[in-house]
């Protein structure tokens, strides 16, 4: 008993230095940057790998070849793909711990924190191994099963929290459905082509690979921008509240200035007034 105790007191302590640790890390960098900034570097990565691959080769697309053929392409192509999705991972990562930490109740549902926390971390490893080592590899095929599950259960998760908690349909909850939908829209095709080869030609997995990530960018791009804004809005209603806080001090404390020179002033009167009248009857007894 008393060593369980003590391994939930050793949680608690290293949840406490993770949360000191990121609290001054988000106070250094405002958690939407690494959204922005991991979105745009993949998505730059992605684009240059491509085009560097067409270049050698015009006959790979988007249809007939998936993302993960770039980091065996030719003309450099295979190392922007290497650096640029682990790099890319990371990024987004600390986003992600960014976004949950906006849940405010999240962690009090351990269920669900814990499925958007391994959701994350899974996607985080999926993203470096499948950088890391090439389609011809075993373990590329393994750290892509971990990035798109990864993502997924994230997401799903997210989805869960705001549907039965916060219950409030807003644009965040819009773009992680789109999401979901896009992760299961590869595997989706991808088991149908599996038992029905003649859908390849109609449906092509490899399209919808690629339309999965560039529209999981795309959202992180416009999450990111939207809590800029939203940020910005929140520090112009904080300015304009000490704003009226201020002006509202200034009014009252004139007013107690007008108060009190008001009081002063009568007071003034009642003692001129007393002196008159003590020195009329002052002078009205000595005739």
């Amino acid at each position: 008993m008393f060593n369980l105790y003590f391994r939930m007191d050793q949680e608690i302590d290293i949840e406490e230095m993770v949360d000191k640790s990121l609290i001054k890390l988000y106070e250094k960098i405002p958690g939407y940057h690494f959204g922005f900034i991991g979105a745009i570097f993949g998505a730059i990565s992605l684009i240059l790998a491509y085009f560097l691959h067409i270049t050698a080769d015009p006959s790979y697309t988007i249809y007939t070849h998936f993302i993960s053929h770039l980091g065996i392409g030719p003309n450099g192509s295979s190392l922007s793909f290497s650096i640029g999705l682990p790099l890319m991972s990371i990024f987004i990562y600390f986003y992600h711990i960014y976004e949950m930490r906006r849940l405010k109740y999240l962690r009090s549902i351990r269920n669900l924190f814990n499925l958007v926390v391994f959701g994350a971390s899974l996607s985080l490893l999926g993203g470096i191994i499948a950088g890391i080592f090439s389609i011809t590899n075993f373990l590329h095929i393994i750290g892509a099963i971990f990035y798109f599950l990864g993502y997924l259960l994230y997401y799903t998760g997210k989805f869960l929290y705001r549907i039965l908690i916060e219950d409030n349909l807003n644009m965040d909850l819009t773009f992680d459905s789109i999401i979901i939908i896009s992760y299961l829209s590869f595997p989706f095709t991808l088991m149908i082509s599996f038992f029905d080869p003649k859908t390849i030609r109609v449906l092509s997995i490899h399209f919808f690979e690629w339309l999965t990530i560039i529209l999981h960018l795309l959202i992180i791009i416009l999450k990111s921008i939207n809590i800029y804004k939203l940020g910005k809005l929140t520090k112009k209603s904080e300015k304009l509240e000490e704003y009226q806080i201020s002006v509202n001090q200034r009014i009252q404390n004139r007013f107690y200035v007008v108060l009190e020179e008001y009081v002063l002033i009568k007071l003034y009167y009642k003692f001129f007034y007393s002196f008159f009248i003590f020195q009329h009857k002052l002078i009205f007894f000595l005739s």
